[in-house]
């Protein structure tokens, strides 16, 4: 008796949009030493968007450095010379992958990061910041979420110190392929001649020797990704003898 053949089909093959997985409820967005990948215009290399002007710019400040949902791997950290007089110190700049269309509310930012002072007549506060909406489609800032480089109330000490600073944020509407660029800053209490260290990239939140510096924000921010394809095809499968 010939065998008996049957052959399951698992329906045609089938496109599947991934380019809409949200990230999840995770609200921090750690700062890199890496470079960002964003295509479009972004801010010049030199310039801060802040309305305030820096007294002082570290070394590779305009630098375009990645800021993302990922802890970092190895600490890193810039170093400032500063004198008397010096009111402000503009240390780096961060920007997000491409994020997906959608609101960011109001409400408060926390920025967690760790600095030093090389002693203590220095009188360097942390950590003040600029955190705005970009669109690198048009080249433009689209608006602040907040501009306060001088918010910083925390003097650290002259080794590495974790520094909390909690600011109010403003509304903004994200479309799709925006980012958000957040620069750290800091002021000073009454500054004297030495030079302030700003540490990021590390293993470890709220370290003193490997910090995971980072911005949180009041809602989860959702990325754009890439598309993928699932192709199933048809399946056949014998049953029964020969």
């Amino acid at each position: 008796m010939p065998g008996v053949y049957r052959r399951r089909f698992f329906g045609p093959r089938r496109n599947v949009d991934r380019s809409r997985w949200t990230s999840g409820a995770n609200t921090k967005l750690y700062l890199h030493d890496a470079a960002v990948s964003v295509g479009g215009v972004l801010p010049a290399t030199g310039s801060s968007q802040s309305a305030t002007t820096p007294t002082r710019t570290a070394t590779g400040a305009g630098t375009n450095r990645l800021m993302d949902k990922t802890i970092g791997v190895a600490q890193t950290s810039v170093t400032t010379n500063v004198t008397a007089g010096d009111t402000t110190v503009w240390h780096r700049r961060y920007v997000t992958p491409s994020l997906q269309a959608q609101p960011i509310p109001a409400g408060n930012w926390t920025i967690d990061a760790a600095s030093s002072e090389s002693v203590a007549t220095v009188n360097a506060t942390f950590n003040g910041g600029v955190l705005y909406l970009w669109r690198p489609s048009t080249g433009a800032r689209v608006g602040y979420i907040f501009d306060q480089p001088t918010v910083g109330a925390t003097e650290p000490s002259t080794t590495e110190t974790n520094v909390v600073t909690v600011v109010a944020g403003s509304a903004v509407t994200v479309l799709d392929g925006d980012v958000l660029i957040f620069e750290t800053w800091n002021d000073f209490a009454s500054s004297g001649t030495g030079t302030v260290t700003a540490y990021y990239d590390g293993t470890t939140e709220d370290s003193a020797s490997n910090n995971a510096a980072y911005i949180k924000a009041p809602t989860g921010i959702d990325f754009l990704t890439v598309k993928s394809f699932v192709y199933p095809g048809k399946i056949g499968r014998r049953i029964g003898a020969l």
